[in-house]
């Protein structure tokens, strides 16, 4: 046992993750944080009292696959150079300005969570993510070009901490497809998993990236999702949520460089679950665009979807949209959409849109003129809701097949 009281196992373990005393001094605020609830985005507050922390600290197994084979160490596949952390920080071959980038960032987050950061309060999951996480980088070289997606496939059982970073060089064409799955929970217990997502776009670099969550609604899912992109670039990121008990996820896009454009397209499709999603576009460079787009079905579900454009004072001629839409198929379901715009230069366009309805009797009557039966009708209509944002997808495959298995409850 050492100071902190925890299991040589478990000391075992934080070492071979790298950042050593980073972890440690994470998992000693993780353990006197207060456990009852923690305030999320814009004020809310969540009990997660029903949490078992006790076995927090365990971790379950967690399967990866890329392009289909299965992921184990170092590697180079068509072009992108995969490292787990511990591989990456001490790779003498690696570019000194990405391990720079790398350990400031990691660093930073580490500082701010154990020192306290004014603008934000870390919370228990936070911590507890910090300390435990399994973090891959993906490397992306200069003038790296595809057309064809990159599948990352995990399959979680039992508790989860999981963290990918994605840099790209300059003038990249990039597609990155990433799924996680919880195939079997049978039991009980409330799995947590944290999933983090930072993708940092080179100058003049595209990338389409989607992630799609099809887990437990014994699960809670804790994610930070973050992209920064540099001078021309453009990212259209699509995420697809599912199943689980709870999922309180904060994605915060940021369009650093002038001239670069992010699109948000989020989509909660799960059954007998819980959402706090929160959505922010911030505009830092001259010139540069945001559209975020929800699309929620609501069925026995409770689901608070925020959404922020933030315009900064330098981010002249700029434009920023965000819309939220949510259907409710069910009178046990709850909805709640919080727009707001927060903008600090006035040479902008900013606007946003929001709305909360039930399936149209009009229309479905209208279908069943025409021949179908009622439950058919129903299902083009929601089919139709989740196009808008499912458009985004530019594999006809696999939006075709993302589309089936939303559908398919």
């Amino acid at each position: 046992m050492n100071a902190l009281n925890i299991s040589e196992e478990l000391n075992n373990r934080l070492k071979r993750k790298g950042l050593y005393d980073d972890r440690l001094n994470s998992l000693e605020k993780f353990q006197e944080e207060n456990k009852k609830n923690f305030k999320h985005s814009l004020g809310v507050r969540t009990d997660l009292e029903f949490i078992d922390y006790d076995s927090a600290t365990s971790e379950g197994k967690t399967t990866i696959k890329i392009n289909g084979e299965l992921f184990n160490a170092h590697q180079e596949i068509k072009g992108i150079t995969i490292y787990k952390l511990n591989e990456f920080l001490h790779d003498g071959n690696i570019d000194p300005v990405y391990k720079e980038m790398m350990v400031k960032y990691l660093s930073n987050k580490f500082s701010e969570a154990v020192s306290g950061s004014k603008e934000k309060q870390y919370s228990k999951l936070e911590h507890l993510h910090l300390a435990l996480s399994n973090a891959m980088i993906f490397v992306l070289p200069d003038n790296y070009n595809s057309n064809k997606f990159f599948e990352i496939k995990r399959t979680v059982e039992g508790n989860s901490y999981n963290h990918i970073i994605v840099l790209t060089g300059d003038n990249c064409n990039s597609k990155i497809y990433l799924k996680t799955s919880h195939e079997s929970n049978s039991n009980n217990i409330h799995s947590i998993i944290t999933d983090y997502t930072d993708i940092i776009l080179g100058k003049n670099s595209m990338m389409e990236f989607v992630e799609h969550r099809s887990l437990s609604n014994k699960d809670v899912v804790f994610g930070r999702k973050n992209s920064t992109l540099e001078s021309g670039a453009k990212l259209e990121w699509t995420n697809i949520d599912k199943d689980s008990r709870l999922s309180l996820i904060e994605q915060h896009s940021n369009a650093f460089g002038d001239n670069s454009k992010s699109t948000m397209n989020n989509i909660i499709c799960g059954k007998n679950s819980e959402y706090c999603i929160y959505n922010i576009s911030e505009h830092t460079g001259a010139n540069t665009e945001s559209l975020m787009q929800n699309r929620s079905v609501l069925k026995k579900n409770k689901a608070i979807i925020k959404g922020l454009v933030k315009i900064n004072k330098n981010a002249h001629s700029s434009n920023g949209y965000q819309k939220s839409d949510m259907l409710i198929l069910d009178d046990e379901s709850r909805g709640i959409s919080i727009p707001d715009l927060e903008i600090h230069n006035h040479n902008v366009k900013c606007t946003h849109g929001s709305t909360i309805t039930k399936l149209d009797k009009e229309k479905i009557f209208y279908l069943e003129s025409r021949g179908l039966e009622k439950k058919d009708a129903e299902q083009l209509i929601i089919e139709g809701f989740y196009d808008k944002a499912l458009n985004g997808i530019s594999d006809e495959s696999l939006r075709e097949s993302i589309k089936t298995e939303i559908l398919e409850d």
